[in-house]
């Protein structure tokens, strides 16, 4: 349950709202080991009820905190570390029935200006007879809103994109229609799905089945499309942007690298280009799976590998 309370585990609606987290800040105790407490919580006026057993790390240790707590529960238990002598430290959680926390914050800011409605929020699972339109709003352009997503590893934004293809292509928004696009996809291209399952988004379920063979197959594919140029701005740019900013701090002149990183327990995973001087580009995969190591020692051994490609090429 401490995945699903995490940010990283929030799960996708129709309406999701402030991409369905929450911000928890702790204050630290004077001590090594000695008790945390949480002070406050953003947005405000939140219905999210914390119970604190967090403690006190190492100065600088950051965030080892761990939010237990179901999808609709209101209820959220902290345990873990945070570091000593950093005051108001923000930790993110999955933010429960975040449709309804919108509805009742909204009917909080109308009482609040003067606005008078009937009754507070309620939760319905089916349309009404009648609904009244009082506001459209449009978002970003899919490419921009892709863009964020594999440059920030935005996992409420990748399921949401996952179940609109869904929805476009067969009626409903669903994971089941999602990975039928996805597939079908992979079927147009002629690529072999040989050991692929893909049955979520954001790639959180270990049922998710992929080779480092099949990504760089994709990856090659993926070049040859109208939308390339867009999918590669969605890649981090090593020493530059994204998760990948400080990846091989030793890149050679003339070599640019953009990727995309994974990690799960006991995945890690980078997946991407490498561009020479001279125009040539090559597709990579590395996948490191079932490791038993931590994830930092993992992350500087597929630098190494990634490192020692790049130095080849």
């Amino acid at each position: 349950m401490g995945r699903l309370g995490n940010y990283y585990g929030a799960g996708v609606s129709g309406l999701n709202f402030h991409e369905n987290m929450y911000f928890v800040y702790f204050n630290p105790g004077n001590k090594i080991g000695y008790p945390a407490s949480s002070v406050r919580m953003s947005p405000k006026n939140i219905n999210v009820h914390g119970i604190c057993e967090v403690t006190t790390g190492p100065e600088g240790s950051g965030d080892n905190v761990v939010i237990y707590g179901g999808p609709t529960s209101e209820e959220r238990l902290y345990r873990g570390t945070v570091p000593l002598g950093k005051n108001d430290f923000r930790v993110r959680g999955a933010l429960p029935n975040p449709a309804k926390q919108c509805a009742d914050l909204f009917a909080s800011y109308l009482r609040t200006h003067g606005i008078s409605i009937s009754s507070n929020s309620i939760q319905v699972y089916s349309q009404p007879d009648s609904l009244r339109m009082v506001l459209d709003y449009y978002s970003s352009d899919y490419y921009t809103i892709a863009q964020y997503t594999n440059l920030t590893s935005n996992n409420i934004y990748a399921e949401a994109i996952f179940k609109y293809l869904g929805y476009a292509k067969y009626g409903k928004g669903s994971f089941v229609n999602g990975s039928k696009v996805v597939m079908d996809y992979f079927h147009e291209k002629k690529l072999d799905v040989g050991g692929v399952k893909v049955v979520d988004g954001s790639g959180l379920s270990p049922l998710n089945k992929v080779t480092a063979d099949f990504v760089c197959r994709y990856l090659t594919v993926i070049g040859k499309e109208p939308f390339f140029n867009d999918f590669l701005r969605s890649l981090s740019k090593v020493g530059e942007n994204g998760t990948a900013k400080n990846l091989l701090p030793n890149l050679p002149a003339g070599i640019a690298v953009r990727l995309k990183t994974g990690t799960m327990d006991g995945v890690k995973a980078y997946a991407g280009y490498i561009d020479a001087a001279n125009g040539d580009r090559l597709a990579f995969t590395i996948i490191s799976n079932g490791h038993e190591v931590s994830s930092t020692v993992a992350t500087e051994e597929l630098n190494k590998i990634l490192q020692k490609v790049v130095s080849i090429y």
